[in-house]
């Protein structure tokens, strides 16, 4: 029975305790000012132009905009670069060249 007891008073005390807001970490830096126009090239198959003025526009309406309260919505260039790396390389990480 003292098991019992001890195992609500664990609960008890968690309850009383305020959550700890959670933490996202999230790289927000933007491809298309990070990469140099070669290693852009390299990574996702299309020139930075290519991507901004030709596929942008085609399939803009085409990509869900998350809007809700969960989580932190993937922008639609993001999206549109993890297709196109995954088409053009069959891979969605970069390996490691190893000298």
């Amino acid at each position: 029975m003292d098991e019992l007891y001890n195992l609500i008073d664990f609960y008890d005390r968690v309850a009383m305790h305020e959550r700890v807001p959670k933490r996202y970490v999230r790289d927000m830096q933007n491809p298309i000012d990070y990469y140099s126009d070669k290693e852009f090239k390299n990574r996702f198959r299309f020139s930075k132009t290519s991507v901004i003025e030709c596929l942008m526009p085609l399939i803009f309406n085409e990509i869900e905009a998350v809007t809700t309260m969960r989580g932190l919505p993937v922008p639609q260039l993001i999206k549109l670069l993890a297709v196109l790396r995954f088409y053009g390389t069959g891979n969605i990480q970069v390996k490691k060249k190893h000298f």
